[in-house]
């Protein structure tokens, strides 16, 4: 039993203390009527021989919100009749007596099982729906002797978000496509206040740590109404850092993507500033070295030039005969 049902009961016990009360004389929310089903004496189960007239004595207790005996008549019809036209909605009908008994695995279960043997049914879009609700309602809600929900698993959150969009994107037009993206909404606020809350851990010690979990937040969950304060204490902690270039491209985000924020346009000037702080950090680039210039080649030779014929060489003197010798030198 979850401390969300013990708490009630410890103050029915406590009322018990100091009169008699029957259970009919005690106010019954909605969200207590499990509590009601839970403590109130059963109503012996009499089965009829009919489909019919155990799905509606099934009906009877439903309506009545009487979880647990309603489905024993649905079962019943289910598993006693399964070929009579109250079958199948029996099953549906089910699914929606362990819903209202918070038993969210039973529920799930028979939800899918109705559309997976009827697939063509006109409820599957309503037992779809049904699935993520039973996700959306394990989320952990806040409790004052619990730790706050935001510390806590948001695994069901995340399962949550994922059936809405498996329905929403099956059926985008059904009339409940309205609740769903309301209540996956909610469920992606859970789950961005968790990134809030590691955020917040994070900012005293690990500053830099905690800015990069803000930005999470705007990357991740733009939708939810926090979004861009997390990307204005992303800034504001990068700023602190000397971070300017990251401080600028959150500023500017900021002003960009949330123009209806109410500091949209201190985030503009920030950005502004934050860019002229840039400018003034960045030395002026040095002035590029300058070439010598370069050697001019020789002019290029006229057409009429090349055309000409290669001078030819002067012809080279003869060589002189050597004198003869003389006769009488013999």
């Amino acid at each position: 039993m979850t401390f969300r049902r013990v708490v009630p009961l410890l103050v029915l016990l406590a009322l018990g203390g100091c009169r008699s009360l029957s259970l009919s004389e005690l106010p019954w929310p909605s969200q207590m009527l499990w509590l009601k089903n839970l403590l109130s004496e059963r109503e012996e189960v009499t089965y009829y021989a009919t489909a019919r007239e155990n799905f509606h004595r099934g009906m009877e207790l439903y309506l009545k919100e009487e979880w647990q005996d309603a489905s024993k008549y649905f079962d019943y019809v289910r598993t006693k009749f399964p070929h009579s036209r109250y079958a199948t909605i029996a099953e549906l009908r089910l699914a929606d007596s362990h819903f209202g008994r918070e038993k969210w695995m039973d529920a799930m279960d028979a939800y899918r099982q109705f559309t997976r043997l009827h697939p063509t049914h006109e409820e599957v879009a309503y037992a779809t729906f049904q699935v993520a609700k039973a996700h959306y309602r394990q989320i952990p809600e806040d409790w004052f002797f619990l730790p706050d929900a935001s510390e806590r698993d948001q695994s069901a959150a995340m399962d949550a978000v994922r059936a809405f969009d498996d329905f929403l994107i099956r059926f985008p037009d059904h009339e409940r496509a309205e609740e769903a993206r309301k209540l996956r909404k909610e469920a992606r606020s859970r789950l961005a206040n968790h990134e809030w809350y590691v955020a917040g851990y994070y900012e005293r010690k690990h500053p830099r740590g905690a800015a990069f979990r803000y930005e999470r937040i705007a990357d991740q969950y733009p939708d939810v109404d926090f979004a861009p304060t997390g990307l204005l204490k992303a800034a504001r902690i990068w700023e602190k850092e000397k971070d300017w270039r990251r401080a600028r491209v959150d500023y500017e985000r900021t002003a960009r993507d949330y123009p209806k924020h109410g500091e949209a346009k201190a985030a503009a000037r920030a950005a502004r500033r934050m860019q002229e702080l840039l400018e003034k950090a960045s030395p002026a680039p040095a002035p590029a070295p300058v070439a010598p210039p370069a050697e001019e080649a020789p002019p290029a030779p006229s057409p009429a030039e090349s055309a000409a014929p290669a001078e030819e060489d002067p012809p080279q003197a003869e060589e002189a005969p050597a004198p003869e010798a003389d006769e009488g030198a013999e």
